[in-house]
């Protein structure tokens, strides 16, 4: 199967994004995916100074939500969690 290059397509807000990934490349709603950075730290062979290639950097997970054909729209799993936390945190409780 033939690798395709995902990519942020649009930022819809500060908590949506738009991939350039849809339904026909398999994407599924709830799938987590990892944004990379093109930089990585190269692994080098200590003996021979062989590059040995590079380890991907992960700038943030995205949570899909929404899958149309070509496109998917994502948020950032770190929001996930702060909704959760400022859901739990706002609650009030009775007496005081």
């Amino acid at each position: 199967m033939e690798k395709k290059i995902i990519s942020v397509a649009a930022f819809l807000n500060d908590y949506k994004l738009v991939i350039s990934a849809g339904a026909v490349d398999g994407i599924e709603v709830g799938m987590e995916l990892s944004i990379l950075s093109e930089k990585g730290q190269e692994i080098k062979n200590p003996l021979t100074s062989e590059n040995l290639g590079k380890i991907p950097h992960i700038k943030t997970k995205i949570l899909v939500i929404d899958v149309q054909d070509k496109f998917s729209i994502c948020i950032p799993k770190q929001q996930i969690r702060q909704s959760l936390i400022m859901n739990y945190t706002s609650t009030k409780v009775d007496g005081f």
